[in-house]
């Protein structure tokens, strides 16, 4: 999958969860990790690309 289906599908169940349902430290802490894995993803794939190409 490629991160920009993982940022959509991140948001729309964000915006579903966000229904005052968790605490608002929740959710901030949520999106902290998801945009740490998102970039952690996201860097690991341009690294792989990157060493394909040399």
């Amino acid at each position: 999958m490629s991160n920009r289906y993982n940022l959509y599908n991140y948001y729309q169940n964000f915006y579903y969860r966000s229904s005052l349902r968790q605490p608002q430290k929740e959710i901030a802490l949520d999106i902290i990790n998801e945009f740490k894995y998102l970039i952690n993803n996201y860097l690991g794939e341009l690294f792989i690309a990157s060493s394909k190409i040399k």
